[in-house]
């Protein structure tokens, strides 16, 4: 489908994008009625705070309530799904998550969306439905030209009567009605769109794209941490207490075989088994603990740091 006629290609979009400008006049005059009332007697009642609170705290209220309205409008009809950028509320009493509301940015955004949304969304809604009704009367204009007073149609500076110039007219309103109303209503609807998103949305898809692709990286990290842990792990036993294990079966076959003939070399053979054994059990209790540290849990990194330190050989004659 050429360039100039895409709009067309989705008829869907379209007329949802028209009710999307039609619906946002009316939300637009409730925000900012409601918002501006509220802004402006929080702002008047500030010098006796007591009476200032309760009104701030509904037009945060008011105001968050409106933006998910917003949101959902912008979801319904246009597809756009709009992340709620506001955090969840700590404070344990109504004052500290007043405090948190006033403190929050994205909360101040939602009452800047309220306020101008009603004066975008009636420029856009105007620009929109003045293209589509002109064209329309443009292009009828020959078929009620003549029921007209003196047959003559007054448009601004011109007056278009029967023949040609209705003619012309009609050509007029039949490429507003095919080409520019189309266009015009869905660059009306992205633009107001793109106010909401900036204004309402916690981040662009862009934004977005960088942080899957930044949460792609850190799962990666944490895949390679965990590989190298496991080889670790693994090295540490097939060198520690796989070898001293190996060790102590050796020397308790020695010792059986020697408790018949020698019983003090067996003895002797089975004290140093014993030995092994702890020493295996101290290899194992320490590859556990490096991989979760007690001492670290319970004291902190120094002295988890000072007990590695003190476990480790001195490199120093």
């Amino acid at each position: 489908m050429p360039l100039l006629l895409r709009p067309w290609g989705n008829l869907s979009r379209l007329w949802r994008s028209l009710a999307y400008l039609a619906i946002g006049v009316p939300l637009g005059i409730v925000s900012f009625t409601a918002v501006f009332s509220l802004l402006t007697i929080t702002l008047s009642l500030l010098v006796t705070v007591v009476f200032a609170v309760p009104v701030a705290w509904a037009l945060f209220i008011v105001a968050r309530i409106l933006g998910a309205v917003d949101r959902s409008r912008a979801a319904a009809l246009l597809g756009a799904e709009l992340l709620d950028p506001v955090p969840p509320l700590h404070g344990r009493s109504w004052l500290r998550r007043l405090w948190e509301r006033v403190r929050t940015r994205s909360r101040w955004r939602e009452i800047a969306n309220a306020l101008a949304l009603f004066p975008v969304a009636l420029g856009c809604w105007l620009t929109a439905a003045m293209l589509w009704a002109g064209s329309v009367s443009l292009f009828a204009l020959p078929l009620y030209v003549g029921a007209l007073p003196g047959e003559t149609a007054k448009f601004w500076l011109f007056e278009i009567g029967f023949g040609p110039g209705a003619l012309l007219a009609a050509a007029v309103g039949l490429a507003g009605l095919v080409v520019l109303a189309p266009w015009t209503t869905l660059g009306a609807a992205n633009l107001q769109l793109a106010m909401t998103r900036f204004l309402l949305s916690r981040t662009t898809e862009a934004e977005m794209a960088r942080l899957l692709q930044r949460a792609e990286a850190q799962r990666s990290s944490a895949v390679d941490s965990a590989e190298t842990e496991r080889r670790r792990i693994e090295r540490d036993l097939h060198d520690g207490a796989q070898q001293r294990l190996v060790a102590l079966a050796a020397e308790l076959g020695a010792a059986r075989e020697k408790l018949d003939d020698d019983p003090e070399a067996g003895k002797e053979l089975v004290a140093a088994a014993h030995e092994e054994a702890k020493a295996a059990l101290k290899d194992i209790r320490d590859l556990v603990r490096g991989i979760h540290p007690v001492i670290l849990e319970d004291r902190g990194l120094d002295a988890a740091l000072s007990a590695v330190v003190a476990r480790a050989p001195s490199q120093w004659t």
